[in-house]
């Protein structure tokens, strides 16, 4: 950020960031008729069951459901579904999915897979199971942003406001971005070291100040 140092320099870091942010903000708002959409959402319904996923239950409480999954190529939440019904309750259909001899057991991996699923989200699959899927043309509702300090805090850091991912530009969610990652380095740091060697009551200072104006010619100079 060239108005507060940096140097005008890229943080790559922070732009990949905010690449990944215009992407989500592309997919969310750009127009109906984006070529890439379609496919990018089938990745997005895809959500994996295993390697450390959100929805990896995989642990020493259920031996041998990793090596199942793979087995069986049970690999997402859409096939678990696909098999055993939306609302992920039916021990029998995954006994014989995933060959637990195990009733019990494929309760527990069940109950595990529904308790790592939100209500909402819950309330989603079964109305998808009845038909009910969501109009494509219907705009996402507006998300809003804003950068999070914690208790850290400075000149750098003061309070930004909260901007809409519908509208915010590169420019923005680079300046935020660029904040965040580096907010441990920024707290209660100077916005310049000249802070400290330019006493007196006046503005804060500036490096322009230490130019003087270009000189304008004069028409009799050229002669």
């Amino acid at each position: 950020m060239s108005e507060e140092g940096g140097q005008g320099l890229i943080h790559l870091a922070s732009r990949t960031a905010t690449f990944r942010l215009q992407f989500i903000q592309r997919f969310l708002t750009g127009p109906a008729d984006l070529t890439w959409r379609e496919v990018a959402s089938c990745i997005f319904k895809r959500e994996p069951l295993v390697h450390g996923a959100r929805l990896d239950v995989c642990s020493g409480a259920t031996p041998g459901l990793s090596a199942a999954l793979c087995r069986t190529r049970t690999l997402t939440l859409q096939q678990l579904v696909d098999n055993t019904g939306p609302a992920l309750a039916d021990a029998q259909a995954v006994s014989s999915l995933l060959n637990i001899q195990s009733t019990r057991g494929a309760q527990r991996v069940l109950q595990l897979w529904r308790q790592r699923l939100s209500g909402k989200e819950r309330s989603l699959l079964l109305d998808y199971s009845t038909g009910t899927v969501p109009d494509s043309k219907d705009p996402f509702p507006e998300v809003h942003i804003s950068p999070l300090f914690g208790e850290l805090e400075g000149p750098l850091l003061r309070d930004e406001r909260q901007i809409s991912l519908h509208t915010a530009n590169k420019k923005v969610l680079y300046k935020y971005c660029v904040k965040v990652i580096n907010k441990r380095n920024l707290c209660n740091r100077a916005p310049t070291a000249w802070a400290s060697k330019m006493t007196g009551n006046g503005p804060d200072p500036q490096w322009r100040l230490l130019y003087k104006p270009p000189l304008k010619k004069k028409t009799a100079d050229l002669q």
